[in-house]
């Protein structure tokens, strides 16, 4: 390939003027030179073109400014609170490939309107929405990094969930369970003393039984509980 001497003079001025931010353009004869530079140790391309040849020259240094975005991805766990009328909800966020990121500005919204704002990748506190069905929402706007200015994590489409919530108060199985064994215990104790009154009651009748038959006057034996002779009970009513 032919370089002509314009090409060379003018690559001559591209070494003088490479350590400072410029940009020149220059013709000289049939062909055409454009360079860009910016300072310290960053890129620099050089593209020229006369006849039929072109010459393209591209450095890089290790002081570049980037900025890099990168998109994000968002989840929804919605879970009862620990009381009725209450959810606590878990937006899981990533970004790349996979990785969590930990932010604390995912908003809420409940039936359209915005709540609260809650952490990333961790269950929240208890959320008022009350009882009945509801439609909830998570949001993330456009995030810069924090430790680097030139790091953005894109807006995440919004994760919507119609939840169907708790429709009337319920105590906890725990608690059922202990009403259940309290009230066991209780009709268990009651219809012991029943029993226990009831021999108490039958042995103070015995004790006061007559010795003979009030009806007919026959003669009772100490371990009859009814007349010999005309049946009737011995027993005493208290």
């Amino acid at each position: 390939m032919r370089i002509s001497f314009e090409t060379l003079e003018l690559f001559s001025l591209i070494l003088i003027f490479i350590s400072v931010p410029t940009v020149l353009a220059a013709t000289g004869g049939n062909e055409t030179l454009e360079i860009t530079t910016t300072g310290g140790n960053e890129t620099l391309e050089i593209t020229t073109t006369g006849g039929n040849e072109t010459l393209e020259i591209t450095t890089t240094g290790g002081n570049e400014t980037v900025e890099t975005t990168y998109p994000t991805l968002l989840s929804l766990q919605v879970v009862n609170g620990s009381s009725p009328g209450n959810i606590k909800v878990n937006p899981e966020l990533t970004y790349g490939s996979g990785s969590k990121l930990s932010v604390s500005s995912v908003k809420i919204y409940v039936d359209g309107n915005f709540t609260t704002e809650v952490s990333s990748n961790q269950w929240s506190s208890d959320i008022l929405v009350g009882l009945g069905n509801h439609t909830i929402k998570a949001s993330v706007p456009e995030i810069t990094d924090p430790s680097n200015s030139l790091v953005k994590y894109q807006s995440s489409s919004d994760t919507v969930i119609n939840y169907a919530g708790i429709t009337e108060e319920t105590f906890p199985i725990e608690y059922i369970i202990i009403v259940i064994i309290a009230t066991i215990v209780v009709i268990s104790a009651a219809i012991l003393h029943l029993k226990k009154s009831r021999k108490q009651k039958i042995s103070k009748q015995a004790v006061s039984r007559p010795k003979f038959c009030r009806k007919c006057g026959s003669k009772l034996l100490e371990k009859d509980k009814f007349c010999g002779k005309c049946g009737k009970s011995l027993l005493v009513k208290q």
